[in-house]
């Protein structure tokens, strides 16, 4: 098995826990694991992919996995939840509340790229057409920021998700 660490963060809820996330094996998955300072003990949760997972503050870790759908599972490592099921999803983020989600879906013959909103049970609330799959949300609001191209240039983009206003950043 692979040992080189990728990324690491401790759990929001609890400093004696270590996430980190262990390059992919021959088959290219990464693997993302918990360590307990207490106990010593090391526990695998899942395979990941590319993107790094997203840990909220009500005790989720939300990841994609090589398959391109979105999945969350407990800070324990119980409950594993698939949110989506089209293959096409990558880079999922929290938002501010925690009450919902914002991934970056890929483009398809039938639909144009987008940054798609769900709530917990997996169901679309809204969509943003952007052609990237970086975006920020906002810990202290429904905003965020975001990467769109226009006129071939790629430029940073803020959004106040309540009103619907986009501001160009730079």
């Amino acid at each position: 098995e692979n040992k080189n660490v990728k990324a690491f963060f401790f759990n929001l809820a609890s400093s004696n826990q270590i996430y980190y996330i262990v390059v992919g094996d021959i088959f290219g998955y990464n693997k993302l694991y918990l360590f307990d300072l207490i106990s010593q003990t090391r526990t695998y949760l899942s395979e990941i992919g590319d993107f790094l997972p997203q840990i909220s503050s009500n005790g989720w870790i939300l990841f994609n996995k090589n398959d391109l759908n979105i999945y969350k599972i407990k800070t324990n490592g119980d409950s594993l939840t698939q949110l989506t099921s089209d293959n096409f999803c990558s880079d999922p983020k929290w938002n501010y509340s925690s009450k919902s989600i914002f991934y970056f879906r890929v483009a398809t013959a039938n639909q144009s790229s987008q940054l798609v909103e769900l709530n917990l049970k997996g169901q679309q609330l809204n969509g943003l057409a952007t052609e990237l799959p970086n975006s920020v949300p906002s810990r202290l609001g429904n905003k965020m920021i975001y990467l769109k191209t226009v006129s071939n240039k790629v430029n940073v983009y803020f959004k106040d998700l309540t009103v619907n206003s986009e501001t160009f950043v730079a």
